[in-house]
């Protein structure tokens, strides 16, 4: 299984930029999961990362 670096930026809800490096394989079912799990107060923009995620990898 490929695995790849990702680097994922949110603004936390102290108007702070948080970033994470992760290592991704090829389901981003299972990066969505571990991103959300991050993001607890940013539903939206994982709503919004996951059609990204899907078409990037089309």
């Amino acid at each position: 299984m490929q695995r790849e670096v990702i680097s994922v930026a949110w603004i936390d809800e102290h108007k702070s930029k948080v970033e994470r490096q992760m290592s991704v394989g090829s389901t981003s079912e299972h990066t969505l999961e571990i991103i959300s799990r991050q993001m607890e107060n940013c539903r939206t923009t994982v709503r919004a990362m996951t059609t990204k995620l899907k078409v990037d990898r089309c």
